[in-house]
């Protein structure tokens, strides 16, 4: 009886080896399965994440260039209007000067 006792708690000890073995190479599998899945998001996050910022870069890039072409668009708009609004009075004032010159100094030829 002793014997079988001692065989039987042997048996058990060897099914709890076996069985925590078993937990152990569960374990390992289960660690290395959600560190796999763990990389796999990681990855593709941060490829959502470089694609959403480039996306928005480049949103904000043609807002901007969008914008710079409007401001140089009035902006040559507004030097047309300034120099056809003195354009006459340059003349005028080219004219009085050259006037001018020749009334004091003459006309050089001579």
């Amino acid at each position: 009886m002793v014997q079988d006792i001692a065989e039987e708690i042997r048996a058990v000890e060897e099914n709890a080896r076996q069985t925590v073995q078993n937990a152990r190479v569960e374990g390992a599998r289960l660690i290395a399965a959600a560190q796999n899945e763990m990389d796999i998001r990681l990855k593709e996050t941060k490829q959502k994440t470089t694609r959403f910022f480039k996306e928005n870069v480049e949103k904000f890039e043609a807002a901007a260039e969008e914008k710079a072409r409007e401001i140089v668009h009035r902006g040559k708009e507004d030097a047309n209007v300034f120099a056809s609004g003195v354009e006459k009075r340059v003349k005028d004032v080219a004219q009085w000067i050259a006037e001018e010159v020749m009334t004091r100094y003459g006309s050089g030829k001579g």
